[in-house]
């Protein structure tokens, strides 16, 4: 039977620990699974595939094709989707892909698990730690952290949220500087700070080094301060 079947592409997809195949054929979207003994099974066709979550591609770009991108758009009344993921997340035994949503002005977020009702003035940047997404947005000019299930882990009371890395984010106010560490018992070293600098690389407890009124100081993920 496979035989019979010509696909103009071919792209791998993984979930559940089963090896699956989309094939690409007149316009058309075939799911294709590989069996214990390596054959190949025509499952089921899907026009489009908006139920693979995102698009396959040649590289690792996974762009959302055009006709998944129209249905996500009709099916939540969107003015437009970001065809070019976010980032992703580890799911079972794959990647889910998270792409930008427009409407009205407003910014949210989609993936095949989650959806995020566009409400937001920006998403700047969504961090993976430990499995859990943090995404960086604003509101209303102030910035802050919320979870997929759009729980607020960073109040919206920060000028800047940058030089985010996967376990901690610089918060900024009016001009002064200080960190939130998503792995602490801690509360947020606060913006007191000309300059603050992340040092320690292979401790379990974290230490900035920060600048105050001209003088240098180390600071811990707890808040104290050590002098130089």
């Amino acid at each position: 039977m496979y035989d019979d079947f010509k696909y103009t592409d071919l792209y791998p997809q993984y979930e559940n620990q089963v090896n699956k195949i989309i094939g690409i054929r007149n316009n058309k979207y075939y799911l294709i699974s590989l069996n214990k003994n390596s054959s190949i099974e025509i499952l089921k066709p899907k026009d489009p595939i908006l139920s693979v979550g995102f698009a396959p591609s040649q590289d690792t770009s996974n762009y959302l094709i055009q006709t998944t991108a129209e249905e996500i758009k009709r099916k939540y009344r969107l003015d437009s989707v970001d065809k070019t993921p976010i980032s992703s997340y580890p799911h079972e035994f794959s990647a889910i892909y998270i792409y930008r949503i427009y409407k009205s002005g407003k910014v949210g977020l989609w993936d095949k698990l989650n959806f995020i009702e566009p409400s937001y003035n920006s998403i700047t940047d969504i961090k993976i730690f430990r499995r859990k997404v943090y995404i960086i947005a604003s509101i209303n000019n102030k910035y802050g952290i919320i979870n997929q299930k759009e729980e607020v882990i960073v109040p919206f009371k920060y000028d800047e949220l940058l030089n985010s890395w996967d376990d901690y984010v610089i918060t900024k106010n009016q001009n002064k500087y200080g960190a939130i560490m998503f792995n602490t018992v801690y509360k947020p070293i606060a913006c007191l700070y000309d300059k603050i600098e992340y040092v320690s690389t292979h401790w379990s407890f974290a230490i900035f080094k920060v600048q105050k009124n001209g003088k240098v100081r180390y600071v811990g993920e707890n808040g104290v301060e050590y002098f130089k």
